[in-house]
């Protein structure tokens, strides 16, 4: 059996080459905070006129930790669901599957339909999303089924809920969005350092966007990003549709995106950093770098463990350059979080 490296929880992959900045810029972002302001933000160009790095940053569970948000605004979808914790719990298994669509399709199935067995999400995947035609029945619009529309209406009226419930707690207690309750401190300081080093930062989620720009703005995300791919960007995929989206509107704002210096930050190893690892074996001359985010040791040594017994997982691990954060038991030091080698931001 193989093994998965025994790399430390905390130490980032070292991908920048040795380049030399040639030109630092600053870059009008295309986000906004919660008044519709806007900023400009520092970038830094390569030798080669690239990017010196582009970081492809997950917002659940990896930049915030926005559950109370969700878990107010779920039980309005399913009024018919008895048993609220249950709801909510079985909710919250299935943010892995890559897609909005997943998600909702998996829910009604469960508690519309019945099919109790979906709860464990495990079951869920081999059955619709390991099965390339059942998932494109979910996936993509226009098949007689209609999983996809269903799906689809299902997580735009979601997403209606989720951001008058974001402006509803904004309204009556702003702070709250700046808390450790919301805000995962030691990547949200990763993030800013990042910023400050010139890196490029953008976000993807799988979150609808009319929700998931109100979440960029009240957190303060949108000062140090430039971009963002919501949910609806996935539709016939994942997050390597983001990833890709992303890079084009990058190009629009005249960014050269290196295609050697990329790193996606997230939360889901199959979602987020197994999404750079599908583009690298896709496309050729690409390479990605993860840092996979889980909020305790346990978390991470569980991760471990399923890795050594799980092929296409250890196949992420190994053929990428990952590293994999506990951000609970990252140290604290001079104001700020210790993230990297020898107490380094880079």
């Amino acid at each position: 059996m193989r093994e998965i490296p025994s790399n430390s929880p905390y130490p980032l992959p070292d991908t920048t080459e040795k380049l030399q900045v040639i030109e630092r810029r600053s870059v009008a972002s295309l986000l906004h905070g919660p008044q519709g302001e806007k900023v400009e933000i520092p970038v830094a160009i390569a030798e080669d006129g690239n990017l010196m790095m582009v970081n492809f940053w997950d917002i659940d569970k990896t930049l915030l930790w926005p559950k109370a948000v969700q878990f107010a605004a779920i039980p309005r979808m399913f009024p018919n669901a008895v048993d609220v914790d249950n709801l909510r719990t079985t909710f919250e298994a299935g943010w892995g599957l890559g897609t909005p669509y997943r998600e909702f399709d998996r829910l009604i199935r469960i508690f519309q339909e019945g099919d109790l067995e979906l709860k464990d999400v495990e079951i869920y995947r081999k059955k619709y999303i390991a099965n390339d035609l059942l998932r494109k029945k979910i996936d993509e619009a226009g098949h007689p089924e209609g999983w996809h529309e269903r799906a689809f209406s299902a997580v735009d009226q979601y997403s209606y809920m989720l951001r008058d419930t974001v402006l509803d707690l904004y309204a009556k207690n702003p702070d709250f969005f700046k808390s450790e309750t919301f805000v995962n401190g030691p990547l949200m300081h990763l993030l800013q350092a990042k910023t400050r080093l010139g890196q490029t930062n953008v976000i993807m989620t799988s979150n609808p966007g009319i929700y998931a720009s109100e979440l960029v703005a009240v957190s303060g995300l949108y000062k140090f990003a430039l971009a963002l791919s919501p949910g609806e960007d996935m539709v016939g995929g994942g997050k390597e549709i983001c990833i890709k989206k992303l890079i084009k509107t990058l190009e629009a704002m005249g960014l050269k995106v290196p295609k050697d210096r990329l790193v996606v930050i997230g939360d889901s190893e199959r979602g987020d950093i197994g999404s750079g690892y599908k583009i690298m074996q896709s496309e050729k001359g690409w390479r990605f770098s993860g840092i996979l985010v889980r909020k305790d040791m346990s978390e991470a040594d569980l991760f471990k463990e399923a890795a050594i017994s799980d092929d296409s997982l250890l196949d992420i691990v190994t053929g990428m350059d990952m590293t994999l954060i506990a951000s609970d038991e990252v140290p604290e030091g001079r104001g700020g979080y210790r993230l990297g080698r020898k107490g380094s931001t880079t």
